[in-house]
């Protein structure tokens, strides 16, 4: 009889807990991703597309470190975060600075760049050097030294975003692993936290919970509800997912609200987690792995692809998903592609393409640097 009444208040609470979930969107991990809807975007009418040719080479292949940075109204920061070059471009390209950051001394990153924040306002670039090493350098435009941040040995920065004028909004990723590996479920499991821009104090965890820890072993097939960490600053919102978690929240000024969940639930699941990467946002859309789509708007969920319309060749067709060839995402909802520029002159010999593409051409030349396609969301 007690193993009955202690069944029926599990049940009970289970129940309770699904229906104060149920005025949420979710997505089902086992259901075929075959059987959702279909829904194609023109890239053009999703985001801001514009091409670029930088004048000076800055490799972008994402497996040895090459990345753009930043990209505001006035330029574009390119780097090779494992050599540590960084160089400062107008919007047109054209080179305006360049500098080394990597070395041993107390002034430069010691493994590789992490991440990064352009404060436009001071016209100060914040790098992070390796998550281990708890170091934060900054430099400004011309890579003049001008401080160290040390943060703490109990955070390992990841993803960093501005939050305001005295503090960062950080991912910390020595949370996440310790979620990830301990097999003692932590007390405290806020990865999202506050820190000091003057000197690298924790101030406060954001009230943005993971479930629990996950055993080691997840199925590669399977969803994720991030890759890492994902955070995004969006239609005057932040945008936060955690692998630990099975919400994606929005939040600001202390508020937080979910956007969609996933069932079934971590909490209840043996031996893997069903995964959903969440690679990029607009004010519109939420892009997924695994070629699916959430529209906010009309809270469902879509397999997708996205068209260059630029381009009538079967390179016009791709999904946001950070390990597609010649993709990658970085900060501040910006995907950049690139296009071979010998390939683009080829295709334009053939009459495949159009638009602000095409009138680029008159520019190229064989052998000459990859034209990035910027998409701002």
């Amino acid at each position: 009889m007690k193993k009955k009444i202690v069944f029926i208040g599990l049940l009970g609470s289970i129940l309770f807990i699904l229906s104060c979930r149920s005025t949420l969107p979710y997505i089902d991990t086992a259901r075929h991703r075959s059987t959702y809807p279909y829904k194609k975007l023109i890239a053009q009418k999703v985001a801001k597309v514009e091409y670029y040719v930088l004048d000076a080479k800055m490799e972008n292949d994402p497996d040895l470190g090459g990345r753009i940075l930043r990209i505001d109204k006035n330029l574009i920061i390119a780097a090779n975060c494992f050599y540590g070059d960084v160089a400062f471009f107008d919007r047109s390209g054209k080179q305006q600075s360049f500098f080394n950051c990597k070395g041993k001394s107390d002034s430069t990153i010691h493994s590789y760049i992490s991440n990064s924040f352009w404060d436009a306002s001071r016209k100060e670039l914040w790098l992070c050097d390796n998550p281990y090493l708890h170091r934060i350098v900054v430099y400004n435009k011309e890579g003049d030294y001008l401080r160290t941040i040390i943060t703490p040995d109990t955070v390992q920065v990841g993803q960093l975003l501005d939050y305001d004028s005295d503090f960062f909004l950080a991912y910390d990723e020595k949370r996440a692993s310790q979620m990830w590996n301990d097999k003692k479920e932590l007390a405290d499991r806020k990865p999202f936290v506050l820190i000091s821009k003057k000197d690298g104090h924790v101030k406060e965890r954001l009230p943005i919970h993971s479930i629990r820890y996950f055993p080691h072993y997840v199925h590669q097939d399977s969803f994720s509800i991030a890759h890492n960490s994902y955070m995004s600053f969006v239609n005057g919102r932040y945008v936060f997912a955690d692998i630990g978690s099975d919400t994606i929240y929005s939040y600001l000024h202390g508020r937080k609200d979910g956007i969609f969940h996933k069932i079934p639930p971590a909490w209840i699941q043996k031996d893997y987690l069903k995964k959903m990467w969440v690679n990029a946002w607009t004010d519109r859309y939420l892009f997924l792995s695994g070629m699916m789509l959430y529209d906010i708007n009309r809270k469902k969920f879509f397999l997708y692809h996205i068209e260059n319309e630029d381009i009538c060749h079967e390179e016009n067709k791709f999904t946001l998903n950070s390990d597609y060839p010649g993709l990658v995402m970085y900060a501040d909802n910006v995907l950049c592609r690139t296009y071979s520029s010998d390939s683009l002159i080829a295709w334009d010999k053939r009459g495949l393409l159009s638009g602000k593409l095409k009138k680029m051409i008159p520019q190229l030349k064989p052998g000459d640097n990859d034209v990035y396609m910027l998409m701002s969301f």
